[in-house]
């Protein structure tokens, strides 16, 4: 079995955070060994540098050379310090996974003055949250997760985030926030006792209970992002959660996968190992005597309007393209809900369509010349958000475009329906197409 981290000795001297940091970025050699996860010769790392990252917790020296005992990863200027990504235990500590990405991607980042992360792991979140609030509480259940994060912390110069343990939101309760962030143990399947992606919850439980709690953390206009599963494949399933809550609510539908395809995932890291039938076995029991035949994936993003009025709920569906700048986006979106929500007249808001709107529509050849037959909007800059137009909405649309100032103009302009301008200023707002303004 591979040696695994101590905790207590990862970086229990804050002052080897530097010099370690400064050694990740100039040793080819000690990258291979730590970011890459890749055997070094017994003789490549010098003495010096070996005893460095030794006293950091980071390797193991012995007679046959270093061991690397932690992972790290780069996540642009950050480096963030995890388990190996062959290590086995049930409180294994992950890395950075495209799902902790796409969670950073799609957080919205404005200056805050407190910030949550929820189910803190290697501590990538609090991280990210701290370049942008001023003090930042990390909880998790798991004491071992918390030493990692403080080393992912102090490796990256930020050594003011309050760590908590605890589960879910049980350290924080009572108190409020501006921003919060959440990577909870969200799979759907049996318990198996791997703290960062199981839970003693049947199917979607653990992510309804925490999005229904998580509006009493959240202070006035604050908002939250966490990751979400839920057993189908309607995505209006988890604005269910947030019925009753006074929060407006975006679910971003990442994918759905059947029953065979969620359980290869989950279950990839024991192929080929004598156990690997019997546990797939055991996850398609658990799928069947449930009568679940697809499981979903995506975000829910919730903002609590200041001062309080109706909310609005609205399901989106993204796909699992991300871009660096989505959570500029996804504020986007939510201040233009709320405009459209206070608006006496929404209809009369001056809007205007985001720099990064395109509109494509597909023609087709038939006697006479060419002939449209589907039209569509998106994004070219943030996430897509995809809308497709019907010819009332291309007219429309066309007509923002062309400098109509507000929709009640554009209806105008297009001939069409009020009750078009109307759904499609909520459409078009609820993707971040739009910037609003009262008129003056």
């Amino acid at each position: 079995m591979r040696d695994a981290a101590d905790p207590a000795r990862l970086l229990s001297d804050p002052a080897l955070a530097a010099p370690v940091r400064a050694l990740l970025q100039r040793s080819a050699v000690v990258r291979r060994l730590l970011i890459d996860e890749q055997a070094v010769p017994a003789d490549a790392i010098g003495v010096v540098d070996a005893a460095l990252l030794e006293r950091a917790g980071f390797v193991r020296v012995g007679r046959a050379g270093v061991h690397g005992l932690v992972g790290v990863t780069e996540l642009g200027d950050h480096l963030v310090v995890s388990d190996r990504r062959d290590l086995a235990r049930p409180d294994v500590v992950a890395g950075v996974h495209p799902p902790s990405r796409l969670l950073a991607d799609l957080t919205v980042r404005t200056p805050a003055r407190r910030a949550l992360d929820v189910g803190t792991g290697n501590g990538v979140q609090a991280l990210l949250l701290a370049q942008h609030t001023d003090h930042v509480v990390a909880t998790d259940v798991s004491a071992r997760a918390l030493a990692f994060a403080r080393a992912t912390l102090l490796l990256n110069g930020v050594d003011d985030v309050e760590l908590r343990e605890g589960s879910l939101l049980a350290p924080v309760q009572g108190e409020t926030f501006d921003v919060v962030a959440a990577n909870p143990p969200y799979v759907i399947g049996p318990d198996e006792g791997v703290l960062f992606r199981s839970s003693a919850y049947d199917d979607d439980g653990l992510c309804a209970a925490l999005c229904r709690a998580l509006p009493d953390v959240l202070a006035p206009g604050g908002v939250a992002t966490v990751l979400v599963s839920w057993v189908g494949d309607d995505p209006r399933t988890p604005l269910g959660w947030f019925d009753g809550r006074g929060v407006d609510a975006l679910v971003l539908h990442a994918r759905t996968d059947d029953v065979a395809t969620n359980t290869a995932t989950w279950t990839r890291d024991t192929v080929g190992t004598p156990e690997h039938a019997a546990r797939v076995a055991r996850w398609h029991s658990y799928f069947e005597e449930r009568g679940i035949a697809a499981v979903s994936y995506g975000i829910a993003v919730l903002r609590k309007p200041d001062p309080p009025r109706d909310v609005a709920s609205i399901p989106i569906p993204i796909g699992l393209e991300t871009a660096a700048s989505a959570g500029e986006q996804i504020g986007r979106a939510l201040d233009a809900l709320d405009g459209l929500a206070r608006a006496a007249d929404p209809l009369a808001l001056e809007v205007e369509l985001d720099a990064g709107t395109v509109v494509t529509t597909a023609v087709r050849a038939a006697p006479g010349g060419w002939f449209p037959v589907a039209a569509g909007l998106h994004s070219d800059v943030d996430l897509p958000m995809r809308i497709a137009l019907d010819a009332d909405e291309l007219a429309v649309v066309q007509a923002l475009g062309s400098g109509a100032p507000t929709m009640r103009a554009a209806v105008v302009r297009a001939g069409v329906a009020d009750a078009c301008g109307a759904r499609l200023l909520v459409e078009l707002a609820a993707r971040g197409h739009l910037a609003l303004a009262e008129p003056s």
